[in-house]
């Protein structure tokens, strides 16, 4: 131990302790604002993208992202991409319908005359050709505070 060098005890959890030093602790604090900066730049670039889009929430550009990469999906695919309920899925779908974003298709399957799919329309592609877009430049934008947080974690 050296001589003025604060020691502060912390609870890992556990059910024992273990002494941190005051370097490491403000080494810790340092990363965790550095995270919260990024976060919350990347957070505002990520909502700002989506309502210039005007596409109301994070969940429809989640499942406009995923018809971009997956190509059309069946309802229950997208139940289980969202997490939401059959009903939460086509109310989901109803609001991106309405907006041209989404189209469904039915009979579209093979073997199965009522089976739908869900899929992007050009305006869907063009939103997420826009939020893409706009993201990256976010991501740029965030790449110093990235690499000052990247230098902090390396020390």
């Amino acid at each position: 131990m050296q001589l003025g060098t604060k020691y502060l005890l912390d609870d890992d959890g556990e059910g024992y302790s273990h002494i941190v030093g005051e370097r490491e602790r403000r080494e810790a604090q340092s990363v965790i604002l550095q995270m919260a900066e990024l976060r919350l730049a990347l957070t505002s670039a990520a909502e700002r993208a989506v309502r210039d889009a005007d596409v109301a929430t994070d969940l429809s550009a989640t499942l406009l992202f995923a018809l971009d990469n997956d190509g059309p999906l069946r309802p229950t695919v997208i139940q289980e991409l969202t997490g939401l309920s059959s009903g939460g899925v086509t109310k989901l779908v109803e609001r991106l319908e309405q907006k041209g974003l989404v189209a469904r298709k039915t009979g579209a399957i093979e073997g199965d005359r009522r089976g739908v799919l869900v899929e992007l329309t050009r305006r869907g592609r063009s939103s997420v050709r826009s939020i893409s877009d706009a993201m990256a430049d976010a991501l740029e934008g965030a790449r110093p505070a990235a690499e000052a947080l990247a230098r902090t974690l390396r020390g």
